[in-house]
């Protein structure tokens, strides 16, 4: 199974405490994930955050 895309961040429970029987609303933070694709061994992408992610060769 391939990995989602998303990432869930946070998430609330409205009201919190929650009532036995009675609605709750949960929300949620949803943040896209970054997908790097490399052109060739050797090179450098840039992921979240501004950090350096070198890609190695596959041997």
């Amino acid at each position: 199974m391939a990995e989602a895309n998303i990432r869930i961040a946070g998430a609330v429970l409205t009201p919190n405490p929650i009532t036995v029987g009675k609605k709750f609303v949960i929300s949620v933070e949803i943040i896209n994930k970054d997908i790097l694709l490399a052109a060739s061994a050797n090179a450098i992408l840039i992921g979240t955050g501004n950090t350096a992610i070198k890609v190695k060769e596959n041997k």
